[in-house]
């Protein structure tokens, strides 16, 4: 079940990523959005790859997109959550924007120096990939997301408070798509893995369907991006 879920998350998100950046208007909050969901493709595909790859190789490049994907993905979703609350936040909290920033690099530096960045501990093809998190930088990792997702979580309810009628609708189930998915796929990607659980990796990719499924009706219930 894993891989068919996998490949449906991949592919609707690629879709999402698409309308969006292709039919929606230019502001920057869109783009933002429009980036992020490549990367959840990107991650969906990189996850694939780990899980279901034949040989060696192909599972390290999977480990790769597994781990950077991510990374890259919660960066965007924080610009896009910063532009899309409609506030106009003091210069100090600016450096919130430019510290996300340079934690990311950072981050995917770090992984791809990294000579290991887990244990592959048996390549069995379909039958599903065995792999080992339980590393030490692995709770680092974890952590940037956590700090990532708050600040997503803050810039999105301030917009809520704020704002009122339609524009109210579109951040509330925005800020509810991001808050359900997120706090789920910590559970399944990053607690479980620290404790030697890699059963539901497949999950945290798949997930963003939910995301996607608010999104859309967001989009056309609300008019969320003003689709052409």
């Amino acid at each position: 079940m894993g891989f068919w879920v996998l490949l449906a998350a991949l592919v609707v998100n690629l879709a999402l990523a698409l309308v969006i950046l292709t039919r929606a208007t230019r502001a920057s909050s869109t783009a933002y959005f429009g980036i992020s969901a490549l990367f959840i493709a990107l991650w969906a595909f990189g996850t694939l790859l780990m899980l279901f790859g034949a040989t060696e190789n192909t599972v390290r490049i999977g480990v790769l997109l597994f781990l950077i994907a991510p990374i890259l993905t919660t960066l965007y979703m924080a610009l896009f959550s910063k532009y899309f609350s409609g506030i106009d936040f003091p210069k100090k909290y600016q450096a919130v924007g430019i510290f996300s920033g340079i934690a990311a690099i950072f981050a995917v530096v770090t992984l791809y120096l990294l000579p290991e960045t887990t244990v592959v501990l048996a390549i069995n093809g379909w039958a599903g990939n065995e792999l080992n998190f339980q590393h030490a930088w692995y709770w680092v990792y974890g952590a940037y997301f956590i700090v990532m997702f708050m600040v997503s979580y803050l810039y999105l309810l301030a917009g809520v408070t704020q704002s009122r009628g339609r524009i109210h609708k579109q951040r509330r189930l925005v800020l509810f798509g991001i808050f359900a998915t997120s706090f789920l796929a910590l559970f399944t990607n990053v607690l479980l893995p620290i404790f030697g659980n890699t059963d539901l990796l497949w999950a945290g990719p798949a997930l963003t369907i939910l995301y996607v499924v608010t999104t859309s009706y967001a989009m056309v219930k609300h008019g969320l991006f003003d689709l052409r």
